[in-house]
């Protein structure tokens, strides 16, 4: 054995061995950081170590048979000169100094791998969380099938997910045709069946930190929570905007985004009114979403962006205690905290990972892709995706979807059912039928996400732009005479402006206001007074007035979408004062003097008929009974209304909460977006994609610097 050992050393086989085991070690480390950087396949690091093992036995026999000289490389001799012995003797120091390094190599794998395993860091609650203890384990994926379902109306992706912090429980809601209408379910992953836990529109659920309730948007502007044990939903907030997330912490604080403003603000698990988190913002106009909060509970995560668009979007955070607000990642967004220390976040349809120092703040990485093709909503960042504090990861496949760049077209749907369909397709906004009903006002969004205002002729059926102006035009409106249209912009700050119809001269401003989101809706037949909504609340606006602006309706609650009757006595308007948005008439201009509710089940963007004996009102296409609706009345001194019923049958258009519907100028006909995925309403089978152990695969692609 000996002599073995001395010719090993004399043939510098340990020597090959050991350099051979540090650079194949460094050649690993610089692969496990470029792999997922390049964005390679996942199999290529396991290639490089399959071909760095296959390489090592062929080093040893080529270190054994041939020597390196001065003379070049030769065969090994099996009588070597004693110089040669004494040159083997010489270098024996250099042997010992391999050796070493190999046995620190060998160390630092083993410590990494063992003596790290009681490391722990806190989870979203604060807690101490183990995750080094994983690392040693693969991670594993496995399917969820949740059923057919098909894209839900608005973020058009096909389930909305929240895991619970324990990953025991996974609620889901989905849109399901056959049934007419959507649903939130409860799964308990021990468990094979799902168990209806709501059935209608349930926005971006989230678990409570005890996993036995779950907060979701509803309607308009409500805010929802619900027992994971069933019972009825209770009302948490009555000013929120849906499809832009919730944060419930450990103190019964919930975080939302308010629909009046769209800024964050906190809400009670008690209900009560919102109190907002006082965000200033530079750029108006501009969304707060999708808050998370850190460890400690004073760091708060949370998205700015665009109202129709956040992939340009950026991830702020805030330091509750000293209201300082520092910008952590650009063009990202519907980020969260992970225990391992990242911050995960949304990027072109991918899941991206930085790490993140909890403690200062700060990242402490380069920011790298993590999960690649997950459905993604860009509209306002609904993204499926969800992970509980164990590590499990539970992600919906696919790509990016946006309600503003669906393909859509206008039908004309007559009271029988029969269709006309506009030839012009767009991503249509907003619409207006002018007073003679000759044209359109319709706002149109652009592929980059700008929105403008362009001017339809239905008889000659062509387009002409109205607005240029780089920032965000749009919710047109006319003036009784045809001549001029009314338009929200975002242009100097922000506020209403009108201009001609013909796109002769310059727009005009009637309104600044920096601070709010507008949206103009009705003028008196005299063309005296605008209706507008601001905040929640329904203002008039008097052009030329020395006070132009003067509330008409305010309340704890949102009132939106005003329509004056033809005669100019009566003012129809939707309010969520019983939890969901419903139709309600009053006199006009005195509004107290009489109040009546006019729909029972749900209403929203009354119209008045062209003689005023008819109220239309639209249910979205995620309601059972979605469609157009009518109320009748005898004669236009009655405020008593018949029952509502469908204005028109036999036709596939329907109308969501992003687009609604107008009416021809005889009464005649009403004008609807259709898409491809309303008007087939395709399911498929949908299945969610679990990952055991994401913390460890987490790491491994995202390590701090």
């Amino acid at each position: 054995m000996g002599k073995l050992f001395d010719e090993l050393k004399r043939r510098k086989v340990f020597r090959v061995a050991g350099v051979y085991a540090v650079v194949a070690w460094v050649l690993i480390q610089v692969a496990n950081n470029l792999v997922p950087a390049l964005q390679l396949p996942a199999w290529t690091n396991s290639f490089i170590v399959l071909l760095l093992l296959i390489g090592f036995p062929i080093a040893i026999i080529l270190a054994w048979a041939y020597e390196v000289t001065p003379d070049g490389i030769r065969s090994d001799a099996a009588a070597q000169t004693q110089q040669l012995l004494n040159q083997s003797a010489a270098v024996q120091p250099i042997n010992y100094i391999i050796l070493g390094i190999v046995l620190l190599v060998a160390g630092f794998q083993i410590a990494d791998r063992f003596l790290g395993a009681d490391q722990s860091v806190p989870d979203s609650a604060g807690n101490a969380v183990t995750t080094a203890a994983s690392d040693s384990t693969l991670s594993r994926r496995f399917a969820i099938n949740i059923g057919n379902t098909a894209p839900v109306p608005g973020p058009w992706t096909n389930a909305q997910i929240a895991l619970s912090a324990d990953g025991s429980k996974l609620v889901y809601s989905v849109a399901r045709p056959e049934l007419g209408a959507q649903y939130l379910y409860l799964k308990n992953l021990d468990q094979l069946q799902e168990r209806e836990l709501f059935a209608g529109v349930a926005y971006s659920p989230f678990f409570s930190p005890d996993g036995e309730w779950v907060g979701f948007a509803q309607g308009a502007a409500s805010l929802f929570k619900v027992s994971i044990s069933g019972g009825a939903p209770q009302s948490l907030a009555e000013d929120n905007r849906p499809g832009t997330g919730g944060f419930w912490s450990v103190d019964g604080t919930i975080f939302h985004t308010s629909f009046s403003d769209l800024q964050l603000g906190r809400s009670s698990e008690n209900g009560g009114a919102p109190s907002p988190l006082g965000i200033n913002e530079e750029n108006s106009g501009s969304v707060q979403s999708w808050p998370y909060l850190l460890p400690g509970d004073d760091a708060l995560l949370y998205t700015v962006a665009s109202p129709v668009d956040v992939r340009d979007g950026r991830i702020d955070l805030l330091v509750q205690s000293t209201g300082e607000v520092r910008t952590i990642i650009q063009n990202g967004y519907n980020a969260r905290y992970v225990p391992t220390g990242h911050i995960v976040f949304v990027r072109a349809a991918a899941l991206w990972a930085v790490p993140f120092d909890a403690e200062r703040l700060q990242t402490t990485g380069p920011e790298r892709p993590v999960i690649q093709g997950i459905q993604a909503s860009t509209t306002r960042g609904i993204t499926p995706y969800a992970f509980s504090d164990d590590g499990l990861l539970v992600y919906l496949p696919g790509g990016e979807t946006n309600a503003f760049t669906q393909e859509t077209t206008l039908v004309w749907v007559d009271r029988d059912g029969n269709e006309e369909t506009l030839p012009e397709v767009r991503n249509f906004g907003r619409w207006a039928v002018s007073p003679d009903g000759r044209q359109l006002a319709v706002s149109i969004v652009a592929e980059g996400g700008n929105e403008d205002i362009w001017v339809y002729d239905l008889t000659r059926q062509t387009l002409s732009r109205l607005t240029f102006d780089d920032a965000t035009d749009r919710n047109p409106a006319w003036t009784p005479d045809g001549e001029r249209i009314v338009f929200a912009s975002s242009r100097d700050g922000g506020g209403l402006w009108w201009q001609a119809a013909d796109g002769t001269g310059a727009a005009e401003r009637l309104l600044v206001d920096d601070e709010n989101l507008l949206a103009p809706y009705a003028f008196t037949p005299d063309g005296a007074q605008l209706l507008y909504w601001s905040n929640s609340d329904i203002y008039t606006l008097t052009p030329g007035a020395e006070v132009p602006s003067q509330p008409l309706i305010q309340s704890e609650f949102n009132t939106h979408r005003p329509d004056i009757s033809p005669d100019g006595r009566w003012l129809a308007y939707q309010s969520n004062e019983t939890g969901r948005a419903e139709i309600y008439v009053r006199p006009f201009p005195n509004i107290d003097e009489g109040k009546w509710q006019i729909s029972s089940a749900g209403g929203q963007s009354p119209k008045w008929s062209p003689n005023g004996l008819e109220l239309f009102f639209s249910r979205p296409s995620e309601s059972v009974d979605n469609g157009v609706w009518v109320a009748q009345r005898d004669s236009a001194d009655a405020v008593q209304f018949s029952a509502p019923v469908r204005a028109f049958t036999g036709s596939d258009a329907v109308v969501s909460r992003e687009r609604t519907f107008d009416i021809s100028a005889d009464g005649s006909r009403f004008l609807l977006p259709s898409t491809p995925e309303v008007e087939a309403q395709e399911t498929e089978v949908t299945l969610l994609v679990a990952v055991e152990n994401w913390f460890a695969e987490l790491k491994r692609l995202a390590p701090p610097d």
